[in-house]
């Protein structure tokens, strides 16, 4: 079994491009529904 020799974090999103919009804007009709449904119901914790 090999072993992990490299663990690169991506914070910054500098090497993969990621944006729940990407994901839900295959799920909802309009723009406007994808922008409701994450300023209103998938909210983050913070």
């Amino acid at each position: 079994m090999k072993q992990i020799e490299t663990i690169i974090f991506d914070l910054g999103g500098v090497l993969i491009d990621w944006n729940p919009r990407y994901v839900y804007r295959h799920m909802f009709m309009t723009e406007d529904a994808v922008e409701h449904f994450l300023s209103e119901i998938c909210t983050s914790l913070e």
